[in-house]
């Protein structure tokens, strides 16, 4: 059952399609759990607040405004008791400039396990919903709380916000910054031109990010990252730690049985230090290369300095290059530090000394 409200009232029953035009909108349609929810609200500005709840309804209340709806331009709302959607009837307003008038502000709710597919320009929240999430938003903000579920999230030009989640699946930002608290996600997550903030990563994440720095509280399992432009910052990692920048330095702390293995470390920068805290019992083989490049000429060589026995070589390699080579085992090296930087210092750090 639909229920639309747009100057006057209709009561409408199964399949509906209807179009209103500016006006206040009250939908009501009948559907238990495992359904959809379809928002194709593409370059329409406005707010969308989604969340779950126990009844085995969607409602859907707010309002359209702005100059882009007018009689031959309005707002569609159809479903049966699987699928809802709402969607504009009449195609876009041809000019840019009218997309940013045209919006709407909905408070939807939907049970508590069910699907969204959402695009829009618009100010989005969700939360306490456990299904599957394809999201794409464009110059907006996104925040997502208590969802559990697959994700396939994009946006541009806007903030991710998202805490208390458990996502599997790809997200990425461009243009905006992204945090994440208090959740999983397990899968890639990148960003371009943004900054990337984890509070923790209890089982393991994926990175990625261009133009931006990536920092994470504390990690379990694994953490492997991937930037250009930007730098790593890993507080706590109980795990493997695999990094790759170019124009970046990393630093991280090793935490956990360092006298077990499982916390391998594998890093490659171009013009970056790095800096490794690990625990004075860290057990590991270390094999480290620094090599500078491109006759820099620089005051000072690059080095590698470490609290651990391990030995420091100096190798040149003509016309100013040289590479420094440290190696050594140390409490029987049951992980592997692998270190590769090119034009940049490489510290290995016992715990309790500073980064």
């Amino acid at each position: 059952m639909l229920k639309i409200v747009c100057k006057t009232a209709l009561l409408l029953f199964g399949l509906v399609s209807t179009v209103f035009s500016q006006g206040t909108v009250d939908g009501r349609f009948d559907g238990g759990e495992g359904g959809r929810l379809i928002l194709k609200l593409n370059k329409i500005g406005g707010s969308i607040i989604i969340e779950g709840w126990e009844q085995s309804r969607v409602d859907i209340k707010g309002e359209t405004y702005g100059q882009g709806w007018d009689k031959d331009c309005g707002l569609s709302m159809r479903g049966n008791d699987t699928e809802v959607t709402v969607a504009p009837d009449c195609g876009y307003p041809a000019k840019r400039d009218e997309y940013r008038r045209t919006k709407v502000s909905l408070k939807i709710k939907v049970p508590k396990k069910f699907d969204i597919k959402l695009e829009a320009d618009a100010e989005t929240t969700i939360s306490h919903v456990e299904g599957r999430m394809d999201i794409a938003i464009g110059n907006a903000d996104l925040e997502l709380s208590w969802i559990y579920g697959r994700a396939d999230i994009h946006t541009a030009n806007g903030r991710i916000y998202i805490t208390d989640c458990k996502l599997e699946g790809n997200l990425s930002n461009t243009n905006g910054r992204l945090a994440i608290e208090k959740s999983s996600v397990q899968g890639e997550v990148r960003t371009t031109n943004s900054s990337m903030e984890l509070s923790d990563a209890p089982y393991g994440i994926a990175l990625g990010s261009t133009n931006g720095t990536i920092r994470i509280g504390t990690a379990k399992e694994f953490v492997r990252a991937r930037t250009t432009n930007g730098s790593v910052r890993i507080g706590e990692l109980d795990g493997r730690l695999e990094v790759e920048t170019v124009n970046g330095s990393v630093e991280a702390e090793m935490t956990g049985n360092g006298a077990s293995g499982g916390h391998d470390v594998d890093l490659e920068t171009l013009n970056g230090d790095v800096e490794l805290l690990l625990p004075n019992d860290f057990s590991m083989n270390v094999d480290i290369v620094v090599t500078e490049r491109n006759s820099r000429k620089r005051s000072r060589r690059y080095t590698i300095a470490s609290d651990f026995n391990i030995s420091v070589d100096t190798v040149e390699l003509g016309r100013d290059d040289y590479e420094v080579r440290g190696k050594g085992s140390v409490q029987g090296g049951k992980n592997k530090v692998y270190v590769r930087a090119v034009n940049g210092d490489v510290h290995l750090r016992k715990a309790g000394g500073e980064l």
